[in-house]
């Protein structure tokens, strides 16, 4: 059985290889370095947060799933490839806030409130149905399709 800690390490690892190869040219691929302060795991924490529940495009619902799965993994498991699909910049965030709990042991709900993530898991769920909705617009039925539970 794979450990929680495990599939953390399995993500990084996997996060570190994309970093890598989104570099822009060989030459700034020599050293990616995820050091961060405490203010910038702080910053990044709080970009991702309101990102994630306030966004309304991919990124919104990439940070969100990836948040999620950092505050409630087994209800919301992070698939890796939507995840990859982060812009670098969100990405970069990302890695210093996942390497920085893995580093220290804690877990997300130490450092953010039940209400800042009942507001990522609402927008979620509204990008989610946006998806859903999208997908399925070639439908001839009129009227609005209910959002699936």
């Amino acid at each position: 059985m794979i450990t929680a800690m495990a599939i953390n390490l399995l993500l990084l690892v996997s996060a570190l290889a994309y970093v890598y190869w989104i570099a822009p040219a060989n030459k700034d691929r020599n050293m990616i370095t995820l050091t961060a302060t405490a203010n910038d795991i702080e910053l990044a924490l709080k970009d991702l947060q309101t990102l994630a529940a306030h966004g309304e495009h991919s990124d919104a619902r990439h940070a969100a799933e990836f948040l999620m799965a950092l505050y409630e993994g087994d209800r919301y498991p992070l698939n890796l490839q939507d995840f990859a699909n982060l812009c670098p910049l969100t990405m970069r965030k990302a890695m210093q806030l996942l390497t920085f709990l893995m580093i220290t042991g804690t877990t997300l709900d130490k450092f953010i409130s039940a209400e800042a993530m009942h507001a990522v898991e609402n927008n979620l769920n509204v990008l989610n149905c946006q998806g859903f909705i999208g997908q399925n617009s070639g439908n001839s039925s009129s009227g609005a399709m209910a959002c699936p539970a």
